[in-house]
């Protein structure tokens, strides 16, 4: 993003009463006043974990020394997802911010139904509905565009093959790059993702490269794809054998692994504060360099923690 991020917005459910709140956390929380002091708290932190596996004899000493996030902040603002008839499910299948701005937060239900959050003026825009809900964990990718005449535009996928619902599984949502009184905001349905004919064929990753969306699924018949957001329409080119995402490698040689006795009995979630260096590298080149900050960790009580953006 073109600056550093002030809060981490996290949308969660209480286990209670299956209300959804918005709670924000300043990114602060997650790091050290300077590089220095991240790196000599990494450097610490990397000796006693040295020094626990060599006195305990374990693999890996789990949350010992990891510091518990505690209290959620108060809520910003409540809600729930919109009834649609008795008996049926209530659920947001999407929660994400509008483009670059990390106090504009869009919702969609399972209804398909969308209301934008502005956290600066605690006010709710009412946004058009999507053509066809996307199901449960929906994608979304925010395309910001760098000419002011082309609209900005979040794109939404279904991760689930459905080909039923195949025309409907691709849509993005255009709206104005300088706020909504200059351009109504509308839903474009694209073409149909290829991994939409096959049953089998759910989308594991996807990514934005420049203008390109690129999108791999499980079947090995789809591969992965390249869709140009510049175009009307946008157009789908086979790409075959790259992947995005590593498969995760099922190992059977558990021989020297001893398992930590702190047991955690809950689903539990781990933040971790980044901080993104650029420098030279010795061939002259630019590279990234990733410095480690603070990592707390929640475990999930009385909420749940649905999407963390």
């Amino acid at each position: 993003m073109g600056m550093a991020r002030r809060f981490l917005n996290l949308v969660v459910e209480s286990n209670r009463d299956g209300l959804y709140s918005l709670r924000r956390v300043p990114a602060n929380r997650l790091l050290y006043p300077s590089r220095r002091a991240a790196e000599a708290a990494t450097a610490k932190s990397e000796e006693e974990v040295k020094a626990y596996k060599e006195h305990e004899g374990r693999r890996h000493p789990g949350l010992h020394f990891m510091e518990r996030f505690g209290q959620f902040p108060s809520p910003m603002i409540n809600f729930q997802a919109s009834p649609t008839y008795e008996h049926s499910s209530r659920n947001l299948e999407l929660a994400t911010l509008l483009g670059d701005d990390e106090n504009k937060i869009l919702t969609v239900d399972n209804s398909g139904h969308t209301l934008l959050f502005d956290t600066v003026s605690y006010s709710v825009v009412k946004f058009p509905s999507l053509k066809s809900n996307k199901g449960r964990g929906a994608i979304s990718l925010p395309v910001d565009r760098a000419a002011p005449q082309e609209p900005d535009g979040l794109y939404v996928m279904s991760p689930t093959a459905d080909p039923l619902t195949s025309n409907c599984c691709f849509e993005v949502l255009n709206y104005g790059s300088r706020g909504f009184h200059e351009r109504a905001p509308s839903w474009l349905p694209l073409p149909p993702l290829p991994s939409a004919s096959y049953t089998h064929a759910n989308l594991v990753s996807c990514t934005l490269v420049g203008s390109t969306i690129f999108v791999s699924s499980t079947a090995p018949e789809c591969g992965t794809h390249a869709f140009n957001t510049l175009t009307v329409n946008g157009t789908m080119l086979a790409t075959g054998r790259c992947r995005f995402m590593a498969e995760l490698n099922d190992s059977d040689d558990d021989d020297d692994y001893t398992v930590d006795s702190h047991v955690i009995p809950t689903d539990f979630a781990v933040f971790t504060g980044l901080h993104m260096v650029r420098r030279n590298g010795k061939d002259g080149q630019e590279q990234i360099q990733m410095i480690k900050h603070k990592s707390i960790f929640y475990t999930f009580n009385s909420y749940n923690i649905e999407w963390v953006i």
